[in-house]
C-alpha cells in the first residue's frame, strides 16, 4: 500500500521540525555552561583579589599570602635602615662615592668628602626620612600614635614618630629594657638556663641584658664571659691555636673574647688585627702591591687604616678604608 506523496511530505516537514528543536535545545544547553563557566572565571578573578590583601576572602589561600605581607610592614621599616649600614661599605668593602643620599642605604652623604657615612653619631648623618638608631646604625622612621608598631621602643607624640633609641629621656616600651641605648625584650627567668648566657637576677625574676664595668662577668652565666657588652661562650685552651686569633688566657684557661682593652680582653696573635674588638685574619704580603691598596707590615696586609701612613702609595684613608687618590 503506498502512501500519497502530500502525506509524506509532510511527515518529512514533521520530522525535520522536530530534529531542529532539539538542536536549538542542545544550542540553549552549551550556553548554560558556557555561562557556567564565565562565572567560575569571575570566581577566579575575585581571587585575585585576594592577593592584594582582601582579608575578607577567608578561603582564598593567595590572600593569606598578601595579609602576611601587610603585618611585616613594621619589620620591613626596620629593615631598611639595618642594610643601609651594609649598603654602605659597599660589596667590596670600601666607602661608596656620592653625589646625594641615593646610594647611601639610609645615611647621609657627605658632599664634601664625596662619599657615603658609614655610620651616625646623629640624626644629621642620616637622609632624610631615617633616624641614629643604636649601634651607629641610621633606620627608617616610623610613624606612631602609641607605642604598637615601634618593636619596643617608644612613640615619641610629639612629632608621631617611633624613637629608635633609648635613654634617660626616652624610655622603652612595656615589656622591654634599656640596653646599651637599644631596647631590649625582658625574659622571666627563675635560673640562667632562660637568659642565654646571661645570668637570671632572681631578685626580679628576670634576665641581665648587658654586662660591663669591673665586675663584668657578674652578669654572665658559668660559662660565659663579658665582651662588649653581651655574654659569650668561653673556649677553654691551653694554648693559642684554639683560640682563633685571640691569645690564650693560661692563668684562667680560656680564650680571650675580645682585643683592645676592656675585660676578658687580649692582644690578637700573629697574623691577625685587632678590628674594632675584634680578632680578623690578615693576608701574607712581600711589600705594598700584594694588598690592594693596605700597608704591608710585618709581612702581613693591613685590614683597615687610620692615616694615610696605613695606605699604600697613590691611596687615601677614607671611613678606615683604602682608596684611591
Amino acid at each position: 500500500m503506498s502512501f500519497p506523496r502530500l502525506v509524506v511530505v509532510s511527515l518529512a516537514l514533521f520530522a525535520f521540525a522536530c530534529g531542529g528543536d532539539k538542536t536549538a535545545a542542545n544550542s540553549t544547553t552549551g550556553a548554560n555552561n558556557s555561562t557556567a563557566n564565565n562565572t567560575a572565571g569571575t570566581t577566579s578573578t575575585n581571587g585575585t583579589s585576594g592577593s592584594n590583601g582582601n582579608t575578607s576572602n577567608t578561603t582564598n589561600t593567595t590572600n593569606t599570602t598578601g595579609t602576611t605581607g601587610t603585618n611585616n610592614t613594621t619589620s620591613t621599616n626596620n629593615t631598611t635602615g639595618t642594610t643601609g649600614t651594609t649598603g654602605t661599605t659597599g660589596t667590596t668593602g670600601g666607602p661608596i662615592a656620592c653625589t646625594s643620599p641615593a646610594p647611601c642605604g639610609g645615611f647621609a652623604c657627605d658632599i664634601a668628602g664625596g662619599f657615603c657615612f658609614d655610620g651616625c653619631q646623629g640624626d644629621g648623618n642620616c637622609a632624610a626620612g631615617y633616624a641614629c638608631g643604636s649601634g651607629g646604625v641610621c633606620l627608617a622612621e616610623t610613624a606612631c600614635t602609641d607605642p604598637a608598631p615601634c618593636s619596643g621602643y617608644s612613640c615619641d607624640a610629639g612629632v608621631g614618630i617611633c624613637r629608635v633609641q633609648c635613654g634617660q629621656n626616652a624610655p622603652c616600651a612595656n615589656g622591654y629594657t634599656c640596653a646599651g641605648n637599644a631596647c631590649v625584650a625582658e625574659t622571666m627567668c627563675v635560673d640562667d638556663s632562660a637568659c642565654g648566657g646571661f645570668a637570671c637576677d632572681q631578685q626580679v625574676g628576670l634576665c641581665e641584658v648587658q654586662c660591663g664595668g669591673q665586675n663584668a662577668n657578674a652578669a654572665c652565666a658559668d660559662g660565659y664571659g663579658c665582651s662588649r657588652g653581651t655574654c659569650q661562650a668561653l673556649t677553654a685552651c691551653q694554648d693559642d691555636a684554639a683560640c682563633d686569633g685571640y691569645e690564650c688566657d693560661q692563668n684562667g684557661g680560656f680564650c680571650a673574647l675580645t682585643c683592645g682593652g676592656g675585660p676578658n680582653a687580649s692582644d690578637c696573635v700573629d697574623g691577625y688585627q685587632c678590628d674594632s674588638g675584634t680578632c680578623r685574619a690578615q693576608t701574607a704580603c712581600q711589600n705594598d702591591n700584594d694588598c690592594g691598596g693596605y700597608e704591608c707590615q710585618n709581612d702581613f696586609c693591613r685590614l683597615f687604616c687610620g692615616n694615610g701612613g696605613d695606605c699604600a702609595n697613590n691611596y687615601q684613608c677614607v671611613q678606615r678604608a683604602c682608596v684611591p687618590n
